[in-house]
């Protein structure tokens, strides 16, 4: 939640100037909340507290897990659709991991223009970013909401105000309901 309301800071102030850094930190935030999903639920008490002695990835067979069976993992146990979920990890991964590692995506961003450096852009070209920073902030309150010893009534008070800027934000069709 803190990395989305930062990538919204970023992007209501000077989107001209850091909607790459707001990129960047987007695939943060899907992994963080999809860490934070699969520790919840998925991962075992036993890779949990390996992941906060050495911070790294619990193996699935001879290698540490990867992103999308992170994703998958946690999806089985949140009740969250499979297909629809892995498809947006992957299409955010592969879209995002170029410009997180200098790929060629960062060359094509600071040369898209006659004078390099130039990050003008239309807002339009941002708005399925925007779509997915929505779509993992709801994915967070998921977790945070299973996680939770609030009762109903103290969880509806906490979760609704967010729940019904994104509802806005989304209109009648969210993009991905998982």
């Amino acid at each position: 939640m803190d990395v989305a309301e930062a990538i919204y800071t970023l992007l209501s102030t000077h989107p001209e100037e850091y909607w790459v850094a707001a990129l960047i930190m987007q695939r943060t935030q899907m992994e963080y909340v999809l860490r934070s999903a699969f520790f919840a639920k998925a991962a075992s008490h036993k890779e949990l507290m390996s992941f906060r002695k050495n911070g790294k990835m619990p193996n699935r067979g001879k290698r540490p897990i990867y992103i999308a069976d992170v994703a998958a993992e946690a999806s089985h146990h949140l009740g969250w659709d499979k297909a629809k979920l892995l498809k947006t990890v992957k299409n955010h991964q592969r879209d995002l991991s170029g410009v997180v590692h200098g790929g060629k995506e960062v060359l094509a961003i600071y040369t898209m223009h006659d004078t390099w450096g130039d990050l003008t852009i239309e807002w339009d070209e941002l708005n399925h970013h925007v779509d997915n920073i929505m779509v993992f902030v709801q994915l967070a309150l998921s977790v945070a909401m299973v996680l939770s010893p609030l009762d109903a009534e103290a969880m509806d008070k906490a979760v609704r105000p967010i729940y019904e800027k994104a509802h806005a934000y989304f209109g009648d069709s969210a993009p991905v309901e998982v």
